[in-house]
């Protein structure tokens, strides 16, 4: 039961980024996908912190280390989720001033010659 609300959890955090973002084409899904996972890693850490305080069975020292590492993490994560957002915004910003607001075209992938590169 608990696997499958966090299932229903974790797919409403999706489905909320993408109302939001509302991404065209691949590298702009790609994007928001990163930050979808981003964003639901960054929510866990308070729980993981808290978790290590209240139920660790490790030394205290140990817990203390473990949180450190968690928050050194959640501050490399929280500058990912800025970059990538500013990229996202960037890219979404170029589409709209080009007009380009549908999805793009899927080209075919170009025939590429059998044998060595000459």
């Amino acid at each position: 039961m608990a696997d499958t609300k966090c299932s229903d959890t974790y797919q409403l955090h999706c489905k909320r980024w993408f109302d939001d973002l509302k991404p065209k084409g691949p590298t702009e899904r790609c994007l928001v996908q990163f930050v979808i996972d981003t964003t639901w890693r960054l929510q866990q850490i308070p729980a993981l912190e808290t978790r290590l305080l209240t139920e660790g069975t490790s030394t205290l020292p140990c817990r203390v280390e473990a949180i450190a590492r968690l928050s050194k993490d959640g501050e490399r994560r929280q500058r990912q989720l800025k970059q990538t957002l500013d990229v996202l915004r960037k890219i979404q910003k170029e589409r709209r001033e080009r007009g380009a607001d549908q999805e793009p075209e899927i080209l075919p992938w170009p025939d590429v010659p059998d044998g060595p590169i000459q």
